[in-house]
């Protein structure tokens, strides 16, 4: 009995081996924004290094209402700011969040972040999930910078 729980233990152990192998996080930030803001963004890269298509379902953090994802697109000179329900990441590809793309809303925190906090996200995909950290820093000199005053 103790025989076989050990071998299915080391079978979990090595499937969730493999699914951490299989994605990664790369670039995580948070952009600053001032004490009393409401929503924050979030940026990174995620790479798919599998050979089957991923698909990311949804974020969780602590200290937050609530995480989505979303994506910016400019129309008739406009900038939109759609909420995604899934992303679907190609194999072997990197999908970019980035300031005017996909980025990750955290919204309504419990507590003032500042640039040098750290937070830990939990990305869901669909039969796996993998945790990153995501530093709190001002946005890159020339990158759009993140508006937080939309409404959700």
């Amino acid at each position: 009995m103790v025989r076989r729980f050990i071998m299915i233990l080391g079978w979990c152990f090595t499937i969730a081996c493999q699914a951490q192998d299989t994605v990664t996080v790369n670039d995580s930030w948070i952009q600053a924004a001032p004490p009393t803001a409401k929503v924050f963004a979030a940026y990174m890269e995620i790479v798919n290094h599998g050979d089957k298509p991923l698909t990311l379902t949804g974020i969780s953090v602590q200290g937050f209402e609530r995480a989505e994802i979303h994506h910016s697109t400019i129309i008739n000179n406009m900038a939109r700011m759609n909420k995604v329900d899934t992303l679907t990441i190609a194999p072997g590809t990197t999908q970019p969040f980035k300031p005017g793309g996909y980025h990750i809303m955290l919204i309504n925190p419990s507590h003032s972040l500042a640039p040098g906090d750290k937070l830990t996200l939990q990305l869901n995909f669909a039969g796996l999930q993998k945790s990153a950290v995501f530093m709190v820093k001002r946005a890159p000199s020339g990158q759009p910078q993140h508006h937080h005053h939309h409404h959700h």
